[in-house]
């Protein structure tokens, strides 16, 4: 079963507090280069896709951007789906009472960004006199919107072909529960259903099936014999 497409845009919020004790951070620097991430984040609406915050310390050498050891702090991405997105963020550091933003207008294929924050580096890091700590610890918030555009179905289709075709999400979230009472047999196989969505969909199986509840003990299957399993 084919179905049209419909283009649509959607907008997920997110908000990630990540806090980093002083100590785990000087034993950090003491390497050329490293990474503390925090764990990886889910969104509701976006199967496969997940982010993660962090704060990076990585070396450059005849770099017409960066020199020396710098710090980043990072927003990263782990996806399978080939989602069209693009995302602006906003990360404040509430020790220094300031905000920075990023803002990306094209399809998010690197694995992070990194984002450089004035003044912020491996030797100010730990400089009293600039208060990046709270009660020593190293503290930033993350505050993004993922823009996704999508393509969704305008009509019902199989949920084989989803992959292929469009997301239903609907459609997609009923076939995933576990509380269908009702069945198609074909082939001796069943096929489970929601009885209540069969009959909103088809006035010709509402009838039948409210026949087969009036007529037979066993009322939650109906046996169909004019097609194989495969045409399910």
């Amino acid at each position: 079963m084919s179905c049209s497409k419909l283009s649509t845009t959607e907008k997920f919020p997110v908000s990630v507090r990540m806090k980093i004790p002083k100590e785990k951070l000087l034993i950090e620097n003491q390497k050329d280069e490293w990474q503390i991430l925090s764990e990886d984040y889910f969104i509701q609406g976006l199967p496969a896709f997940s982010y993660f915050v962090g704060i990076r310390c990585e070396t450059f050498e005849n770099n017409e951007r960066f020199n020396g050891r710098c710090l980043f702090l990072l927003l990263g991405f782990k996806k399978e789906n080939k989602f069209k997105m693009k995302f602006s963020c906003k990360v404040t550091l509430p020790a220094s009472n300031n905000g920075y933003t990023w803002n990306v207008d094209h399809k998010i294929e690197r694995p992070n960004c990194a984002m450089r924050i004035p003044g912020l580096d491996t030797e100010s890091l730990f400089d009293p006199t600039m208060k990046w700590f709270v009660n020593d610890i190293f503290v930033f918030m993350v505050e993004a919107t993922f823009t996704v555009e999508r393509e969704k179905c305008n009509g019902a289709i199989h949920k084989n072909e989803i992959s292929k075709c469009c997301e239903c999400g609907l459609s997609l979230k009923l076939w995933d529960r576990n509380d269908k009472d009702f069945a198609f047999v074909v082939d001796g196989k069943e096929i489970k259903v929601h009885k209540l969505v069969v009959e909103t969909k088809s006035p010709e199986w509402k009838q039948m099936i409210q026949k087969k509840l009036s007529d037979s003990s066993d009322a939650a299957r109906i046996a169909i014999t004019d097609f194989d399993y495969e045409t399910r």
